[in-house]
C-alpha cells in the first residue's frame, strides 16, 4: 500500500479513496510530459498511438476511476474519449510496475489516436488505498 499522508475525508461507499492528478501535455507523435503529478506517478509513457502506460510510484489495493478533462486550446479535443486498457494497480508483485494503461480514441471511428499537439490533459486516478472493508 501507499505509504504517504492523505487527507482523510472523502465521502465514499469505498474505504481508503485515494485521488492522484497529474496533468500531461502532449507534443508531436503523442509524446507525453508528465507537468505535474510526479510525487505518485514514475512516469507516462507511449506504446502506439493513442496507448499509454502510466506507473504509479505505489501500490494500491484496486482502481475505482479515471477521468480525464481536455485543455485543447480553441478546438475541440483530437481524442477525446478515454479508456482503460489494462489495470496492474494492485497485482504488481516485487519489482513489476504499478501501472494502468490507457488508450485515447476519436468518437467517429473509434480508433486509438493520439491528443494533438500541444493539448493537455488533467487526469483524475481514484484508487482504493486500503484493503480494509466495512
Amino acid at each position: 500500500m501507499a505509504n504517504r499522508r492523505y487527507y482523510q475525508f472523502t465521502y465514499s461507499s469505498e474505504a481508503n479513496p485515494v485521488h492522484v492528478f497529474a496533468q500531461v501535455t502532449f507534443g508531436a507523435s503523442g509524446a507525453p510530459t508528465l507537468n505535474f503529478g510526479g510525487s505518485y506517478i514514475s512516469s507516462i509513457t507511449r506504446n502506439s498511438a493513442g496507448d499509454y502506460t502510466i506507473v504509479f510510484r505505489d501500490l494500491y489495493s484496486r482502481l475505482l476511476g479515471v477521468r480525464a478533462v481536455f485543455n485543447s486550446g480553441s478546438s475541440l479535443p483530437a481524442a477525446p474519449a478515454l479508456n482503460v486498457k489494462a489495470n496492474n494497480v494492485a497485482t504488481a508483485t516485487g519489482g513489476s510496475a504499478k501501472s494502468i494503461e490507457i488508450v485515447f480514441s476519436d468518437l467517429e471511428t473509434p480508433a486509438a489516436t493520439d491528443p494533438a499537439n500541444g493539448e493537455i490533459v488533467y487526469l483524475d486516478f481514484v484508487l482504493k488505498n486500503s484493503s480494509v472493508t466495512y
